[in-house]
Parts: structure tokens; sequence; C-alpha cells
């Protein structure tokens, strides 16, 4: 092999890479921020990989993509298999998607913070985040819209019902995704400077319209790019 050869990367890797890096920047750089770690970007890229990519029936291995797909397979993953969003929330909500509109909304009805939400021992209050992204995969941009719950003291005094509504251009994107996350608080530290972290994040909903392929315009070069988490 020539010296000069230039080394081939699988596209469908590329794609995985360059997906992945998008979802971790939505939820690492606000106003859902998770504490940076690679591996977690590693795991989203191998699923978006093995299970939504390789789901593409109508292009040969090799040359599938991830809008062919069944991007549904992302509907609750957990950014962190360590810190399950599930298992941190445990009361129980409904969640939407319009993708005609762009409406999304989570409602909670009422609940017991100290029997339905799991934090940390030191933790006095809480305070559930939801996102809502449109995703363009040709470019890999996103626009994104959030909301937040009041903050809820985990006490046994039931919180009133409360819904989360959100708003993201209709069809500003090729996929639109629905992200919850929780951050905790200590009423002594509540005001602290530092931005406060999720520890759980969880891709609730996914909508998107199967008849979309992924599209690359000619004049668009697909340059490759560093996927090292830490400068996201």
């Amino acid at each position: 092999m020539s010296l000069h050869s230039k080394r081939k990367i699988n596209p469908e890797l590329i794609q995985a890479a360059r997906a992945a890096k998008l979802i971790r920047t939505i939820c690492c750089c606000g106003p859902i921020i998770m504490q940076r770690d690679r591996s977690r970007f590693r795991h989203l890229s191998k699923f978006i990989l093995q299970h939504v990519i390789k789901s593409d029936k109508f292009n040969k291995a090799g040359q599938r993509r991830l809008l062919n797909g069944k991007l549904h397979l992302l509907e609750r993953y957990e950014l962190d298999p360590d810190a399950l969003f599930s298992q941190h929330v445990r009361a129980s909500h409904t969640s939407r998607i319009d993708w005609g509109s762009g409406k999304m909304s989570v409602y909670f009805p009422s609940f017991v913070p100290s029997l339905q939400i799991n934090g940390p021992e030191n933790a006095t209050h809480c305070r559930i985040i939801a996102v809502a992204a449109a995703l363009n995969f040709n470019y890999y941009n996103a626009t994104i819209d959030a909301a937040t719950s009041p903050i809820i003291p985990i006490t046994k005094k039931p919180v009133p019902a409360f819904t989360l509504n959100l708003q993201v251009p209709p069809k500003d994107g090729q996929a639109l995704l629905l992200i919850m996350g929780i951050t905790y608080f200590n009423k002594q530290t509540t005001y602290c400077n530092k931005p406060p972290i999720c520890p759980a994040v969880q891709i609730v909903l996914v909508g998107y319209d199967p008849e979309t392929k992924l599209y690359i315009p000619k004049s668009k070069k697909m340059h490759i790019m560093n996927f090292d988490e830490a400068r996201a």
C-alpha cells in the first residue's frame, strides 16, 4: 500500500459519532448540564451504530443511514448507565411530541417527593429539567428549548401537579428529541455560583418522519470532526 494512500473510514461510524456528539453537547452545555465523561460518549455512539444505524434495511452494510434506521430506539436511553433517570425519578409522568407543530410537554401529577425522588442523602431540594431539541443531521446542529419545574422540597408534603411545555420550530430538524434530567440542591448551597449538575438524564421521546431520508448536499463536504468530548 502506498504511503500516500488515504485510510478509509467507515461512514456509518462517522454518522454514529457525529450524532452522539450532537446529543452529548445538548446534554452538557445547558440547561441540562452533565459532568463530562468520555465513556458516556462512547456508549452512546456505540448504541447509535449498533441499534439505530444497523436497523436500516434499505441500504447494504457500510452504506446504512441514520435516518433510514429506527430512531425511536433511542427512546428511554439513559445517558449515564450508572445513574438512571428512571430510578432517580419514580413519580409517574406522561410526555408527548407533536411533530407537526414542534410542541412538546411533560405532565407530572401530584406526588410525594420523599417517596418518589431517589436523590443523594444530603439533597434537600430538586428540580426537573426538560429540553426539546430539533436535530439536523445534515449539518449536525440543533435548535433547543427548555423548561424547568419549580424547586421541589424533598419532603413528605405532596407537590402540586405541573406541566413542562416546550416549543421548537416545526420541522426545523429531521428528528425531535425530548430529554429530561434532574438536579439536586442542598438548602444551604442552592444559590452557589456553580451551575447545578444533572446526575441522571434520559431521552424520553423521539419524533421524526420515517419518510425523511438523510440527504447530504453535494456542495457540502462531510469533514471528519474531532470527537474528543473534552472539547465539546
